[in-house]
């Protein structure tokens, strides 16, 4: 599947049918014949087109004789189908100028600090002249800031390795426990004032070396090490085009320094992540260590798994985070509420230098208008959408986080604070939860999980505040 919106991303749809209780028809060959000449002669009098399958057929669907995902996931790779790729998809030829970027925010994206950002893209791929190897380039400026960011890059393949190299200028967001599809929400930014991070202009020249490893589960392991600085930002934009009363929130601080970064991962089925419907169980493990002005140690491990039953889905996955350092980093600290997965409270509401976050969900699809939309035009023309598809979707998610330092707890008191709704009395607007903090979701999904909206609160005895809050969601619920 190809499309200019998508980037540089590759995606690649892969659909695998078994076909049961079927019977040959043994009809004679002569038979055959005259019904394919029969065809053949109705076909000169009218135009072809299209045909599909009754509605009442493509509903009729009650369970996937295979675990959905499970066909696909021992093969889904982008390199199968080079013999049949395009040619800006080949690794071989001459070289190739694409005037394509990475990620779609690297040419166009909104925000309350750079206001709009408009950019070029593009990649020289050396193919014949150097196999494996690509040179990238970005750059744009952000209008309202009146700044120019960018980054020059360069990877190439050898075997089993990846060799990449990258000096930028980014506005690098500060979130924790993103999801592995979270992207910058430049849209509804710009539509009605909803930016749910925090940024930080960030210097950084980096060389990374990834590998997957020959042994059971073929688990990557990733490296890097570079040096880079950190420079703080405000908000420039006060709110979007449809705002209300509401406008956007103010950037949170960070502790300016230059420092060098070593980093390294390993992860086993980084596609199990609850977004994808590869079945299974993931786990991934990060160490990150900073040396300079700027001085910290964070570790950071992760589990997920998902798996269908018949109309049935179940997902989860369990966080935990420890940061080690002397220094008031902010924007190292951990944070997380309504956006990182804890529905029901605030944004944002609860911090430290310990955290852990797990998640539960399971989701129901109900077996009705399970069929794609259909609307028939003029001269055959048709116009087909995704069934509505409506699931039930029930989540269950527990945090905890805490402060081990005194250090930890000014760094905290630098987010600032905002006012208790139940005492109007001022508290911390990032505090650590004072114990397990637990909520439930409960909500309508729509096209096969992708929209939801529904209620969420928390269920803890900690929590003073247990009222129904409205959410909304976008994208595969845990």
């Amino acid at each position: 599947a190809r499309s200019p919106l998508a980037a540089n991303v590759r995606p690649i749809v892969r659909v695998v049918s078994h076909y049961h209780d079927y019977a040959i028809d043994a009809a004679p060959i002569a038979t055959i014949a005259a019904v394919r000449a029969a065809a053949s002669d109705a076909a000169v009098d009218r135009p072809a087109h299209l045909t599909f399958a009754p509605r009442d057929t493509l509903s009729s669907f009650s369970a996937w004789r295979l675990e959905i995902g499970s066909a696909t996931g021992s093969v889904a790779k982008a390199t199968d189908f080079d013999d049949v790729a395009p040619d800006s998809w080949r690794p071989s030829g001459a070289p190739r100028l694409d005037w394509r970027a990475e990620r779609v925010s690297d040419v166009v994206r909104y925000n309350r600090v750079e206001g709009a950002f408009i950019g070029v893209a593009g990649a020289l791929h050396l193919r014949d002249v150097a196999p494996g190897t690509t040179i990238g380039a970005n750059v744009g400026v952000a209008w309202a800031e009146e700044t120019v960011r960018g980054a020059l890059w360069a990877r190439t393949k050898r075997a089993a390795w990846t060799y990449d190299a990258r000096f930028e200028r980014a506005l690098a967001n500060t979130n924790d426990f993103r999801p592995l599809l979270d992207f910058e929400q430049s849209l509804s930014a710009m539509l009605v004032s909803a930016d749910d991070y925090d940024y930080v202009d960030r210097h950084a020249f980096s060389l990374g070396f990834t590998r997957q490893l020959p042994i059971v589960g073929k688990p990557t392991w990733h490296a890097e090490i570079g040096q880079a600085s950190d420079r703080a930002e405000f908000t420039r934009i006060p709110a979007g085009i449809v705002h209300g009363d509401s406008t956007f929130r103010v950037n949170r601080p960070v502790m300016a320094g230059r420092y060098t970064r070593l980093a390294s991962s390993l992860q086993l089925h980084p596609n199990v992540s609850g977004d994808f419907l590869e079945p299974g169980i993931g786990a991934g493990l990060w160490y990150e260590h900073g040396a300079g002005q700027l001085q910290w140690d964070r570790v950071e491990s992760r589990v997920t798994a998902r798996h269908t039953r018949g109309a049935f889905s179940y997902a989860g996955r369990i966080d935990a985070v420890a940061l080690f350092t002397r220094q008031l980093l902010p924007q190292q600290l951990v944070e997380f509420g309504e956006n990182e997965g804890l529905p029901g409270y605030a944004y944002k509401e609860f911090g430290g230098d310990r955290a852990v976050l797990a998640h539960a969900g399971m989701l129901y699809q109900f077996p009705w208008l399970r069929a794609p939309l259909r609307f028939v035009g003029p001269r055959h023309a048709n116009v087909l959408l995704p069934g509505i598809a409506p699931a039930l979707a029930v989540g269950v998610q527990t945090g905890w986080a805490g402060a081990s330092s005194p250090t930890t707890r000014a760094a905290l008191a630098l987010f600032g604070t905002r006012t208790d709704t139940l005492t109007g009395l001022p508290m911390l607007a990032t505090r650590p939860t004072g114990g397990a903090r637990s909520t439930v979701n409960i909500s309508l999904r729509l096209f096969g999980g992708t929209l939801g909206l529904g209620v969420a609160r928390p269920i803890d005895r900690v929590s003073r505040d247990q009222r129904w809050r409205f959410v909304f969601g976008v994208g595969q619920p845990f």
